[in-house]
């Protein structure tokens, strides 16, 4: 028995999970023969009346684990091999088989799809046969099998190309769907699919309208660049936090994305309203008076920040009807708020003095404009 193999049993469904998501859940030799154990006594089980076989984390299965693999080509693996035994559980298994698959499932995670009574695949589910890629010939009487399945043209470039197949082509071969006939996204799918295409460009005009408001507001065109400096850390962020909690990056993350993009800068805004301010107002250079602002908004930064991060927490934990749709919302805020937070206390005043010493080489390096001297007696007889 290995650990890697974790068996559920409830509601008399016995659920067979592939456990070893640091190996992208490699089937190694002991895993074979757990999952035939397990096949095997559910047979004799009256109790068992519905098996589930998913993988653990973000992947179905990555097929036969390399080593092992590698060790029994050459002889060197001395263990009774299990798969064998496996497969034929497999195939005589007399209690209905779903496969619930998400990612990618390569070699034998696919070709055992095959003697399942029900798959289910996700929406990131991508089905591997790379038997040609390793010299090899596919098991499990899948070469019978697929062309069965999805027809002879399709199971020929699974098989012979190694081409991987998603769950939407999974899909259109499962239906018989001529090769003439091209499927598109309709509907709110279709809307859905605009608008993440659109995605990079409204990032950009965002970013170029504050540009150009602050450009206006402080007129220089180098320091908006160290407020927009503070625009990457606060998406990092968000997408980290998404990550972290299992979340795409949806319209609704991207709205978060977006809200970030005014709520982050005001940090920056903070520092270099009151830098400029000393440097034009009161003749302080340049470190002196980013030092200053760091000193002195150093609160007020800490207490608007806190403000829109606590706002911004009963979207994360909050339950009920609708709480899945402003999950994400309330993640990207309160990810990119906190990545913000502790970097541009630290980069802002980095970045502000090494544009400031850009922006004097380029007045150096430029000539200026002479002011023009009056002429004498220009002004006589006004």
């Amino acid at each position: 028995m290995t650990d890697h193999i974790r068996l559920d049993h409830a509601a008399g469904v016995l659920t067979l999970t592939m456990a070893r998501p640091d190996k992208k859940n490699a089937l190694t030799n002991a895993m074979y023969g757990a999952l035939a154990d397990a096949l095997e006594s559910a047979e004799t089980d009256p109790s068992v009346r519905v098996l589930l076989i998913r993988g653990e984390g973000d992947m179905f299965t990555a097929g036969n684990d390399v080593g092992e693999f590698a060790a029994m080509a050459t002889g060197s693996f001395r263990a009774e091999p299990q798969v064998g035994r496996f497969l034929q559980a497999l195939a005589q298994s007399s209690r209905p088989l779903i496969a619930a698959v998400q990612g990618r499932a390569v070699g034998v995670g696919t070709t055992m799809l095959l003697h399942c009574d029900l798959v289910v695949l996700a929406e990131n589910a991508l089905l591997s046969t790379p038997f040609v890629n390793l010299a090899l010939v596919p098991e499990a009487a899948s070469s019978l099998l697929m062309p069965l399945r999805i027809g002879y043209a399709r199971a020929f470039e699974m098989f012979a190309l190694g081409e991987a197949v998603d769950a939407v082509k999974a899909i259109e071969t499962r239906i018989g769907m001529p090769g003439s006939i091209v499927g598109l996204y309709s509907g709110d799918a279709a809307e859905f699919s605009k608008s993440l295409s659109g995605q990079p460009w409204l990032i950009l005009a965002a970013v170029i309208t504050i540009y150009i408001v602050l450009g206006v507001l402080y007129e220089s065109y180098i320091h908006p660049i160290t407020i927009l400096s503070t625009l990457p850390s606060a998406g990092v962020g968000a997408i980290l936090a998404l990550m972290l909690f299992g979340q795409d990056l949806s319209v609704i993350g991207l709205i978060g994305i977006i809200l970030l993009m005014g709520i982050v800068k005001k940090n920056a805004i903070m520092m270099i309203d009151f830098a400029l301010e000393a440097e034009r107002h009161q003749g302080l250079p340049a470190t002196e008076a980013i030092v200053q602002a760091c000193l002195l908004r150093f609160r007020p930064i800490m207490m608007t920040t806190l403000a829109a991060l606590f706002g911004a927490l009963p979207l994360a934990v909050e339950s009920g009807t609708g709480a899945e749709l402003r999950f994400p919302l309330g993640i990207s805020i309160i990810g990119g708020l906190l990545m913000s937070q502790l970097l541009t206390l630290y980069t802002t005043p980095v970045i502000y003095l090494a544009l400031d010493r850009i922006n004097r080489r380029l007045e150096l390096a430029l000539p200026q404009p002479v002011p023009e001297t009056p002429v004498a007696g220009a002004t006589e007889g006004m």
